[in-house]
């Protein structure tokens, strides 16, 4: 049975259970996470510093990110890659690195999520 998560303030947590009980997910320890996401076997979690990817949900391991100040959102794509954004802009990932989202408004976005049915990336 695949884990469910979910980002508080607290930290993260899990439930392997369809949420009937959720743990603290130890090893990432007690810090503000603002997001989570899973796709196609892979889980980022973002804070507000860093973001965090695991295939297993036991071992989690520190994505290198671009420069920015904060992250203030998080998804992933249909491929599977990280999109943040922060106060220097939207950036995604690619396969070799990151690229900054020059066509969205670089001051304006609030909240980045993914639409499965488009296969969009929705900037709010």
């Amino acid at each position: 049975m695949p884990a469910w998560y979910i980002a508080t303030a607290q930290g993260l947590y899990s439930s392997k259970n369809h949420g009937t009980s959720w743990a603290p997910v130890a090893s990432l320890g007690k810090q503000p996470f603002i997001a989570v996401h899973s796709h196609a076997g892979v889980t980022a979690a973002a804070s507000y510093g860093k973001i965090f990817v695991s295939t297993n949900g036991n071992t989690w391991e520190p994505m290198h990110i671009p420069l920015v100040s904060y992250i203030s959102a998080m998804t992933q794509d249909a491929n599977g890659y990280v999109w943040i954004n922060s106060p220097q802009g939207v950036f995604r990932q690619l396969s070799d690195g990151w690229e900054k989202a020059r066509e969205l408004p670089q001051d304006k976005v609030a909240s980045l999520d993914f639409d499965s049915r488009s296969s969009s990336i929705i900037a709010v």
